[in-house]
């Protein structure tokens, strides 16, 4: 077993595994199409979170703050 690093590693020092990208990339893909061809409604207030570890796929919803979109506009 190697030895913990030194340093944090995370993405912005260290990049990505390269087979996610494609893996996301793919999967951006796929709703495009779908959204374009009108076979599905769109993730709207929801974000898909893909784990590559465990190999899931997990839908989660989000709430817009209305205080944010006050400030912003």
């Amino acid at each position: 077993m190697p030895e913990q690093p030194l340093e944090e590693n995370n993405c912005e020092t260290d990049g990505i595994f390269s087979p996610v990208a494609g893996i996301i990339g793919a999967l951006q893909a796929n709703e495009v199409l779908k959204t374009v061809l009108g076979l599905k409604e769109d993730l709207n207030n929801n974000i898909l979170v893909f784990n590559s570890l465990s190999m899931s796929l997990r839908k989660i919803k989000i709430k817009k703050n209305i205080k944010c979109l006050n400030k912003c506009t």
